[in-house]
């Protein structure tokens, strides 16, 4: 992966970034730091709506990471500070925390994180990316 400048922290208040806008800032700052990114992106149908491809349980995460050279996975929804979670993005960050926690009960090598980040929790995201 070819490094190039690091990408810079959009100056915004908080509460005026979207979530398109944040999810580009952690996608950008993410892939300076190593990590490989997944983000699906939604698509327009014929009737004009705007819809994720998705095949069985709505609510999955917006990003997920795989950091090669750590061994370490992210998976973090992303909301605006006003944005809630709905009910599906609630049960699937409930069920992957669930789950890890018991498989980190037999093998406590395992590294997973799962976060919801605002825009307000940018140093603690850069933090995590880090390393």
């Amino acid at each position: 992966m070819k490094k190039t400048k690091k990408p810079k922290k959009v100056k915004t208040r908080f509460d005026t970034i979207t979530e398109r806008q944040f999810t580009k800032q952690v996608i950008d700052l993410a892939g300076w730091y190593g990590w490989l990114r997944f983000h699906q992106l939604p698509g327009m149908s014929k009737s004009g709506r705007w819809l994720s491809a998705t095949q069985g349980d709505i609510g999955w995460p917006d990003l997920f990471l795989v950091h090669p050279k750590r061994c370490q996975i992210v998976i973090a929804e992303l909301k605006t500070e006003a944005g809630r979670l709905t009910p599906g993005q609630e049960l699937w960050l409930d069920a992957i925390t669930g789950c890890w926690d018991r498989l980190l009960e037999r093998n406590d090598n395992l590294t997973l994180r799962v976060f919801l980040w605002t825009p307000s929790q940018s140093d603690d995201i850069e933090a995590v990316l880090k390393g």
